[in-house]
């Protein structure tokens, strides 16, 4: 994937980001924002997954 397809995978997600992880990103509390980085990393992985794959196991 070159450099331009990684940024617009990475603005399509965050675009998409529900309005919990938006405000939690936001928050003083170390645990909720923490929880909130986690989830947008993970959205972000999947993003990147080739299509089918359900699992990190799954890439080859």
């Amino acid at each position: 994937m070159t450099q331009p397809q990684l940024a617009q995978q990475f603005t399509h997600v965050l675009t998409r980001l529900p309005q919990w992880i938006r405000h939690d990103l936001n928050v003083k509390d170390d645990l909720v924002r923490l929880r909130a980085e986690e989830a947008v990393a993970a959205m972000i992985a999947a993003s990147l997954r080739p299509n089918g794959a359900n699992a990190p196991s799954d890439i080859a």
